[in-house]
């Protein structure tokens, strides 16, 4: 008997929690970073919701992926470690702009 597989809606639920943790963003960041609520983040990392394709491409745009990655099975394996550091690198050039831009 063939393994089951995952529904579209499981895998893409998986791998938005494993990048976001991945990331070390919490589910307020997420949410602000993508422009919707906390509470859809969490329904969507708990596959309680249905997503559109604005709110699929928000998200990999906040997580530093593409769209489509967000529904590979093996998203959470499939970033080189290259890719990896060059996401930190990135968030953290980020956090540093937002830094320097709020001190007087």
């Amino acid at each position: 008997m063939a393994p089951k597989k995952k529904s579209l809606r499981l895998i893409f639920a998986c791998n938005i929690r494993t990048l976001r943790k991945r990331r070390g963003l919490s589910q307020e960041q997420l949410a602000k970073a993508s422009g919707v609520s906390t509470q859809y983040i969490s329904l969507l990392e708990n596959n309680d919701r249905n997503v559109t394709i604005d709110v699929i491409e928000a998200i990999g745009k906040a997580l530093g992926v593409r769209a489509i990655e967000l529904f590979e099975d093996d998203a959470q394996t499939s970033a080189s470690p290259a890719k990896s550091i060059r996401d930190a690198i990135k968030l953290m050039q980020d956090v540093e702009k937002k830094l320097t831009a709020s001190q007087p």
